[in-house]
Parts: structure tokens; sequence; C-alpha cells
């Protein structure tokens, strides 16, 4: 869990953001039902056992128009998550706001480039035969020799997001390889036409781009009421170190400002589900 300048991992635990929004402002969502339209910003929760997860958020998104930011559950037992209509494994829990409540958002990734972007020109849902029209795994192989990477510990298939304008991109796993064939499959549906890069998860490179992401917030927002964090389990004390490094840079850069939120099994920004980022959401 996230408490302002504390991460608590492994551990029991229990944090709150309490604040006011002006009257009629807030929804809640999470009955299986369809949510109604006219909010701007959304905060969500999912569970990442739901086959179904990915369509749930897309369905939230659309049907609401809303902004959405969140997490996935994570735990080492049973995934559950609480909702209005009780406990579930199953949809999505929203607390969903009109355009009343003012949100600033930002988004950090932690990964390094090993190669440059690609293009996939042979795949077939998770199994990608040729990228730029060479063998996938020749590719992946030539793109760990080229960084001088001495093993594939940490390796990543990231996919650039059309249209970005800040080089953001989706990171997905790899799941396996195939030497005869020459192949890579990967935790994503993937297509001739498809962008694609390896990346690595890399320290250095988070810190950078935590640092990057607070100082474009602390330009847009300089002076926000309360704060949300939504963090990879991966990151944390596994990425920046012990002693809450990760969150002491956003207490750092917004100092007194109350943040709460966890580290989740998948983030969600813009209605999209990341992985090895940190969202970070400012209530105005």
């Amino acid at each position: 869990m996230c408490a302002t300048r504390t991460e608590l991992f492994d551990g029991p635990g229990l944090v709150a953001l309490v604040g006011t929004v002006p009257k009629g402002s807030l929804a809640t969502h999470g009955d299986g039902g369809t949510p109604a339209p006219g909010a701007s910003f959304g905060v969500v929760h999912a569970v990442p056992t739901d086959r179904a997860v990915l369509d749930a958020i897309d369905r939230c998104a659309r049907t609401s128009g809303a902004y959405l930011v969140g997490a996935l559950t994570s735990s080492r037992g049973d995934h559950v998550m609480a909702t209005g209509a009780g406990v579930t494994r199953h949809g999505v829990s929203a607390a969903l706001f009109s355009p009343d409540v003012a949100v600033a958002t930002g988004l950090s990734q932690g990964c390094a480039p090993l190669g440059p972007v690609r293009r996939v020109t042979g795949a077939r849902d998770q199994t990608i035969s040729t990228i730029d029209g060479r063998p996938a795994l020749e590719v992946l192989a030539a793109d760990l020799h080229a960084a001088g990477a001495r093993d594939a510990s940490g390796l990543l298939v990231a996919f650039p997001i059309a249209g970005s304008d800040t080089g953001n991109y989706l990171v997905r796993n790899l799941v396996g390889i195939d030497p005869r064939a020459g192949t890579v499959m990967v935790a994503h549906d993937t297509a001739p036409g498809d962008a694609i890069q390896f990346r690595r998860r890399d320290a250095q490179a988070a810190r950078q781009d935590l640092d990057r992401m607070l100082a474009g917030l602390k330009r847009r927002a300089p002076d926000p009421r309360g704060a949300l964090y939504f963090s990879c389990l991966a990151r944390g004390p596994n990425l920046f170190g012990p002693d809450s490094q990760e969150l002491r840079a956003i207490a750092d850069a917004f100092s007194g400002v109350p943040l709460a939120g966890f580290f989740g099994n998948g983030e969600i920004c813009a209605g999209r589900l990341y992985t090895y980022t940190g969202v970070l959401a400012l209530f105005l």
C-alpha cells in the first residue's frame, strides 16, 4: 500500500484519503451494471484473475466517458475487491467524478530500450514469427547483443502507442521462445504492422522518468489538495530500493500533500492497462 511517504509491503496496513467534493459530483459503480455517462474522471479497481477484465475496463471507460486511472489488485492469496454490492472477483469497481472535480494525472514508465522501435511482419495471436522481415528470435538476440546485455533478465516487450507525443508505450511480458522456429511469445495479441520494441526493467530509467513526470505535474498543478498513486508491485522497493524511495520522491515534489494508493498487478491510465508503471492523480 502507499501512504504519503511510506510504502507498505508484505504486512497489514490501512490507508484512507478523506476529503470533500461538490454535492452530486461523485458516483460509484461496481454492481455489474452500466455506469451512467457524464463523468470526466474515474478511479477504478479490478481483479487480474478475471479474464474479461480488459473488456470491463473498456466498457466502463466508453459508457461513462471518464478518463480512468487505477490498478488491478495484487495478492499472495486470493484476488478479490470490495464494491458497493459486496465482495467480488469480477468486473470493475469505480468512483466516478463529474467535471466539477478538477484532476491532473501523470504516467511514469520503468524500462530502458534495448534497441530501436521495429515493425512486426509476421504474427498470430501471441506468437511473433518475424520482425522487420527477420526471425523474431534473431532480432531479439541482436538487440540484446547490441545493448551489451549479458543475459535476458528483466526482458520485456513494449508496444508504442500510436499518436502519442510523449513516447508512451504498453509493456507486456515475454512468455516464451521457440529456438527451432525462431519465434517469441508475448502476453499480448499481436498482428503484422504493430510497432514493437524490446526493453528491460531499469532502476535508473525508472527514476529519471518518475522525475520527468513529477516535474511536468508540478508545472501543471503546483498546489494540489490530495493525491492517489497506483504503482506496479515490481516497482517500490523492488526497483527504487528500500526506505520508500519511490513515494519519498513524490512527497518531496509535493510537500505536505496527503497521498493514498496501492501497488497493483497492472496499472490503469486513460482506460488502458499498463504494467511496470506508476500512475499519479492529483486533486486540485
